[in-house]
């Protein structure tokens, strides 16, 4: 018992010194220090400083973008999917008006995919909510998802024709994004770099700013990487760098890649 209130003590003081450590006017500079945490590697406390905005500031701007934050960093840093899980539908719940209300329920489905069968009845309660979305008025969102199916067993055509009457459909610039993306994660999975990235040049020729191009941006860095060019794969990073916020996730993901292949090629010159 003794044992157990002084590890409390401990862990109550370390919150504390983190929080005394920020500005409690100005949610943006605790965000900025949890990316810089990100960017250290402290994951632990990342997600702490970010938690502090969601329950400090629950009517701040930041709220949702911190709780994604901590989702993500559950799920792909930490490996800790059951609080992942929690996170992604905290988010859900603050209803389909929230920025990453989409996003959250595909980085469900793709934590459910990876699970089997048994995540069989959650998926058919994902699906169910976007096709109930409001803001879907088109039902787009169905279209979607089929044609995530449809990657994922690996049939590139059917993908590319759900994806281009998406297109062709869709007037908001929103779901033509998705569209795109489909086109070229299609293209990226089946091997065909060449294809990706003039659907990627497309993309961002049309839609300066957006954030669809970046996951399939990062792949083939990646597929370069494990390839042994690193060149090219510091070239398609820094593309991501040089587009991408600071305080994006993909930016972390992008700042340690090249980090990595830095410490790479530093060892083989050493060696």
């Amino acid at each position: 018992m003794k044992r157990n209130f002084l590890t409390t003590c401990v862990l109550l003081c370390s919150c504390l010194v983190l929080i005394s450590s920020c500005d409690f006017n100005k949610p943006d500079h605790i965000f900025t220090r949890a990316v810089e945490k990100m960017q250290a590697y402290q994951y632990k406390d990342a997600v702490t400083l970010f938690d502090i905005i969601v329950r400090a500031y629950p009517d701040s701007e930041l709220v949702d973008r911190s709780l994604f934050f901590i989702a993500n960093t559950y799920e792909t840093y930490l490996l800790d999917l059951p609080k992942a899980i929690k996170t992604y539908r905290t988010i859900l719940q603050r209803g389909p008006d929230s920025a990453y209300y989409t996003a959250s329920i595909e980085a469900l489905f793709r934590i459910y995919i990876a699970g089997g069968n048994k995540n069989m009845r959650e998926m058919a309660l994902l699906i169910s909510r976007l096709y109930t979305n409001p803001n879907n008025k088109y039902n787009f969102a169905k279209q979607y998802i089929l044609a995530q199916e449809y990657l994922q067993t690996k049939d590139y055509q059917q993908t590319r024709v759900i994806a281009k009457q998406i297109y062709v459909h869709a007037k908001t610039p929103l779901w033509q994004q998705r569209a795109y993306y489909l086109i070229g994660k299609s293209y990226e999975q089946q091997g065909n770099l060449a294809m990706a990235l003039l659907t990627v040049k497309e993309m961002q020729k049309k839609y300066s700013k957006t954030i669809y191009a970046v996951p399939i941006i990062l792949e083939i860095g990646d597929i370069f990487e494990r390839q042994g060019n690193l060149l090219q794969a510091v070239t398609m990073y820094r593309k991501i760098l040089n587009n991408t916020e600071k305080q994006s996730i993909y930016y972390q993901l992008t700042y340690e890649r090249i980090e990595r292949i830095r410490l790479r090629m530093r060892y083989t010159n050493e060696g």
